[in-house]
């Protein structure tokens, strides 16, 4: 794994992605990951991260996620029943908790019950959007579902959109309507500037954030053109305003620090 912070306007190389995003934990914090692109692999590996630093991590969604093929998984209703499951095992250690779904995915517990977690674990991780695999989003009216418990934010888009129409990178792009600088248009590629208005729009990834911290991740630089690619997309954030913003590949990726 590699993890680059945008400072100065140039990336700097961290050995790990919460020093790369800022990404503090204090007990009973709860972040919630939107947008598409990496939510899953930026959320287990800021899992594993907090565990290193003897962080006790609870992953959950308050929408569907796939249910992991290794690890502890708590299948349950309420969070009481979590609690008693916890009470036999060792912490700090990382815990994935959801309700049965379809097609080996779990769904999240109701919202009152995804609130009470946070008392059970220092970090409460939640996958709180849907893209359907693909690397760009534009959220509907009833996405995503972040929770009003939610401390900090993520939003995610992967670097592999750049230069790809549109219509076959970018869920929902029915939605964009007017509102991206044209951007709804199927054949039109992918441009660093769209993935920029879309991450800092209050109409895009920014959309649930109101007075939350926001963070902003870039993954998939795994080859020297989407680094680039990065490196364009950030530049463009930087005229929209200050956002602390980081670069991830999770392939075996040798590129130069920039």
């Amino acid at each position: 794994m590699k993890a680059y912070a945008w400072e100065n306007g140039k990336l700097k190389e961290y050995s790990s992605l919460m020093d790369a995003s800022k990404i503090p934990v204090s007990s009973g914090m709860v972040i919630s990951l939107v947008g598409a692109g990496g939510k899953t692999s930026t959320m287990y590996r800021l899992a594993d991260e907090m565990m290193v630093r003897g962080k006790s991590v609870i992953v959950t969604t308050s929408t569907h996620i796939l249910k992991p093929a290794k690890g502890l998984v708590i299948l349950a209703e309420r969070a009481w029943e979590v609690k008693e499951r916890l009470k036999k095992e060792s912490w700090p250690r990382c815990v994935v908790v959801g309700r049965e779904g379809e097609q080996g995915k779990l769904k999240g517990l109701e919202p009152e019950e995804l609130a009470k977690l946070k008392e059970l674990a220092d970090c409460v991780l939640i996958e709180a959007d849907g893209s359907k695999g693909l690397p760009l989003k534009i959220p509907g009216s009833w996405e995503p579902v972040v929770i009003p418990q939610t401390d900090l934010v993520i939003g995610c888009v992967g670097l592999d959109c750049v230069g790809k129409p549109a219509g076959e990178v970018c869920f929902r792009l029915a939605l964009a309507g007017d509102s991206f600088r044209g951007f709804g248009k199927p054949d039109k590629p992918v441009e660093p500037e769209d993935a920029a208005e879309i991450l800092t729009s209050l109409m895009g990834t920014r959309k649930a954030v109101e007075d939350r911290e926001y963070r902003i991740v870039l993954n998939k630089a795994d080859d020297e053109e989407n680094l680039n690619n990065g490196m364009r997309i950030l530049r463009e954030i930087d005229k929209r305003g200050q956002v602390i913003c980081a670069v991830t590949s999770y392939e075996e990726y040798a590129g130069k620090g920039r």
